[in-house]
């Protein structure tokens, strides 16, 4: 019986304990850990804000939600530029009209023809 109350008061510590963390504190501490050489940087932009707490805030939410959202580097494209056309299923002559290109569609992604 005591050993059973000892449990139960345990139980209800620990889900008191997990509860009172905030989910957003542990996003933004997953996102500032995945910074990896980056994460001063960040803190700095935190530390910057922390006199407005609305601008502190939105710092917060921007920081929390960059995970997995990455940039690219232009320069790829071109070495990029023949694997995509080589996976393009359909012979550049057969496509058929397209009424944004003037009836014209190509898979140069912007790039010009040299």
């Amino acid at each position: 019986m005591k050993y059973s109350l000892f449990l139960q008061t345990i139980l209800i510590l620990s889900f008191f304990l997990t509860a009172c963390t905030s989910p957003d504190d542990l996003r933004l501490e997953q996102a500032l850990a995945f910074a990896g050489n980056n994460r001063g940087e960040l803190e700095k932009v935190l530390s910057y804000y922390a006199g407005d707490s609305l601008k502190q805030a939105a710092a917060r939410f921007l920081i929390m939600n960059m995970t997995g959202h990455t940039g690219y580097d232009p320069s790829i494209i071109p070495l990029l530029q023949p694997v995509y056309q080589s996976m393009w299923p359909f012979p550049k002559n057969t496509i058929g009209n397209d009424r944004m290109t003037g009836g014209k569609r190509s898979m140069n992604c912007g790039m010009k023809k040299e």
